[in-house]
C-alpha cells in the first residue's frame, strides 16, 4: 500500500515539494503537472477526458505521447463525471450541455475506448475509472449509479478508483445509505482510494477537499487493507504543513 500524493500548486516551492514528498511513496500527476519531471511518477490521473464519451484521435495520441514520457507509470485513471459531453459548470456543479448520452451509449463508448487505451499503455500499466459525486442536475444521469460504475469496470476488466468524498456527497444528495452504496461499488477491483472531507450546507453536500478527520483516515486505511488496495491519495490542497502532518499520520496508521 503506497501513499500517492497528487502534484498540485503546493509543489511550486521546492522546499514545500520536498516536505510533501518526504511523507509520500510516489506522486500522482495530472495533465497540468506533467512537465515538472518529478521522481516516482507512478500514477497519471487523466481527469480532462472521459472514456464513457466519444474520444477523438487527438485524445488517443495525447495518451500515447504522455504515457511514453512517464517511465515509472503503473496506473492511469479516468473520470466518469457526466452523462453529457459538454457540461456547463455553474456554482460548482455540472448542468446539462451538449449531447446527452444514454447509459447504453456510454457503455458502448467505454468498450471501444478502453480497448484502444489498453493497447496504447500495454499490459504493465493498469487502467482505472473514478466515481464522481452526484449533484441534483441531469448532467449526472447514470454516472454515479453504483450499478453503472460496476458494469463499466467488470465489462472492461479494469480497476476501480474509489473517491470517498464523491461517494459521501452522492449519498447525501441522493439521500441514500453510504455503506450500502459503497458495498454495491466494484470494491473487489479497488486499486486506489482518493480521499478528503466534503462539506455540508443548505441540504447540499459538496466536495470541498477539506482535511480528512481521524474517522475518515481510519476508514480508508481499513478499506484499503481489506481489498488489498495499492494506492492511497489524499486530495487536500490548502496548506503545506497540514498536508505534510496528515501524510505523516497516514503513513503511521498504515504501518500499524
Amino acid at each position: 500500500m503506497k501513499i500517492a500524493t497528487p502534484v498540485s500548486h503546493l509543489f511550486k516551492i521546492k522546499s514545500d515539494a520536498k516536505k510533501i514528498a518526504k511523507h509520500s511513496d510516489c506522486v500522482e500527476v495530472r495533465p497540468y503537472s506533467l512537465d515538472l519531471n518529478l521522481a516516482n511518477q507512478e500514477l497519471f490521473h487523466c481527469d480532462h477526458m472521459q472514456p464513457i464519451h466519444s474520444m477523438s484521435e487527438d485524445d488517443f495520441e495525447y495518451i500515447h505521447t504522455e504515457v511514453n514520457k512517464l517511465t515509472d507509470l503503473k496506473l492511469i485513471s479516468f473520470h466518469c463525471a457526466s452523462s453529457c459531453d459538454k457540461p456547463i459548470l455553474k456554482n460548482g456543479m455540472y448542468h446539462k450541455g451538449g449531447y446527452d448520452y444514454s447509459a447504453e451509449e456510454m457503455k458502448k463508448n467505454m468498450r471501444y475506448n478502453i480497448s484502444r487505451i489498453k493497447k496504447i499503455v500495454g499490459s504493465t500499466i493498469k487502467v482505472a475509472i473514478e466515481n464522481n459525486n452526484y449533484y441534483p442536475t441531469t448532467a449526472y444521469n447514470h454516472v454515479t449509479d453504483a450499478s453503472f460504475i460496476s458494469d463499466i469496470v467488470y465489462e472492461n476488466d479494469i480497476y476501480f478508483l474509489f473517491d470517498n468524498a464523491h461517494a459521501l456527497v452522492t449519498c447525501h444528495n441522493k439521500k441514500i445509505d453510504y455503506e450500502e452504496y459503497k458495498n454495491n461499488l466494484p470494491m473487489d477491483k479497488l486499486i486506489q482510494i482518493q480521499f478528503c472531507k466534503p462539506s455540508y450546507s443548505a441540504n447540499l453536500a459538496r466536495d470541498t477537499h477539506d482535511l480528512p478527520t481521524e474517522e475518515i483516515l481510519k476508514e480508508v486505511v481499513e478499506l484499503a487493507s481489506k481489498h488489498k488496495c495499492e494506492f492511497l491519495t489524499l486530495e487536500y490542497y490548502k496548506d503545506v504543513e497540514k498536508l505534510a502532518d496528515t501524510l505523516k499520520k497516514l503513513k503511521r496508521m498504515i504501518s500499524e
